[in-house]
């Protein structure tokens, strides 16, 4: 009978709050073993884990310097590239200035002046003069009428030559008066010679005084029946007028 009752009295007391008390002992054993094996230097125990919500990394403001004794904040002042700290720390080194040159500097050439005076496309004698008010006669015609140019007479294959100098106008077959070069000096002046052939200037060309420009053709349709000659006129303004009131005698 007592065998029974303490049985049954064991197993109220672990139904109640025994079994917590001997789970306690057994507890407080095992860590007063613990803490024997160990020399009883709770250094040696096992350090308690930190919780993973909590971070582990020191900042800026809490780390401190032991030696200083001063917060280690991140200095904002350090270049964030080398070659910059470098080329901060080189002062300017001012340039040397070059030497002056002792020569004096070559004097410039002047340009050369152009010629603008007009002379004679050819040295041939004069056939028939300019007359813009007074009539004269006509053996092709067959009628007196002005004569707006100057008639320079010689032989087929004379050379004619530009009167003064300036730039090929125009190239071009006419009529009445056969093949044509036209020169314009400037200034709204002009020199016209017709009945060339073998013409050596093109449109565009530029031209000095006495350069050729053809040979005397021995053909002016609209004056065939006055000889071989060139008929030679200047505009000036828009006009024609007399070349020989300008031209310079060589």
């Amino acid at each position: 009978m007592k065998t029974n009752e303490i049985f049954y009295a064991v197993k109220r007391f672990f139904k109640g709050k025994g079994f917590y008390l001997a789970l306690g002992c057994l507890l407080a054993a095992g860590a007063a073993l613990a803490f024997a094996a160990t020399g009883g230097d709770p250094e040696d125990l096992p350090e308690q884990v930190p919780s993973q919500t909590e971070s582990t990394a020191p900042s800026y403001e809490s780390v401190t310097d032991d030696s200083a004794g001063e917060v280690l904040k991140p200095e904002s002042n350090v270049p964030a590239d080398s070659s910059e700290a470098e080329a901060s720390s080189e002062p300017d080194v001012p340039s040397e200035p070059e030497p002056a040159s002792s020569e004096p500097p070559a004097p410039s050439e002047p340009d050369p002046v152009k010629d603008t005076a007009f002379y004679l496309p050819t040295q041939n004698a004069v056939t028939k003069g300019y007359s813009d008010k007074t009539l004269v006669f006509s053996p092709t015609l067959g009628e007196w009428r002005v004569h707006l140019g100057v008639d320079f007479g010689g032989k087929a294959g004379d050379r004619i030559l530009a009167s003064s100098a300036g730039t090929v106008f125009d190239v071009y077959d006419d009529e009445l008066y056969g093949a044509t070069v036209v020169i314009d000096h400037g200034e709204n002046r002009f020199t016209k010679y017709c009945g060339l052939r073998n013409i050596r200037v093109e449109k565009g060309d530029g031209v000095t005084a006495g350069d050729v420009l053809g040979e005397m053709s021995g053909s002016v349709p609209v004056e065939d029946g006055e000889g071989v000659h060139v008929h030679v006129e200047l505009i000036d303004g828009g006009e024609q007028k007399d070349l020989m009131e300008i031209v310079k005698l060589k």
